[in-house]
């Protein structure tokens, strides 16, 4: 019975409340970030205000457990690298 309640038609008709025009596309910084993924290293790479068109996340697998990429994280806790 619930399936009856959603249908492609009646998902396209919720959408026709108005038109879509070039406006309506996120941003590049919302587009980066729902870019993405649960095991992508959220490190910053540009910046967002500046050049939000070249603002972007690092994306490498991240470390189990933790928000960047192996050379991310040791630059986040200050350890040099090579």
């Amino acid at each position: 019975m619930i399936d009856s309640l959603f249908t492609p038609e009646s998902a396209a008709a919720s959408c026709r409340h108005r038109d879509f025009n070039e406006d309506d596309r996120p941003s590049p910084v919302v587009q980066a970030v729902i870019g993405l993924k649960h095991f992508s290293c959220r490190w910053p790479i540009g910046h967002p205000k500046k050049r939000p068109i070249e603002f972007r996340f690092c994306c490498a697998p991240r470390l189990e457990g933790k928000p960047y990429c192996e050379e991310h994280v040791k630059r986040a806790i200050g350890v040099a690298g090579p």
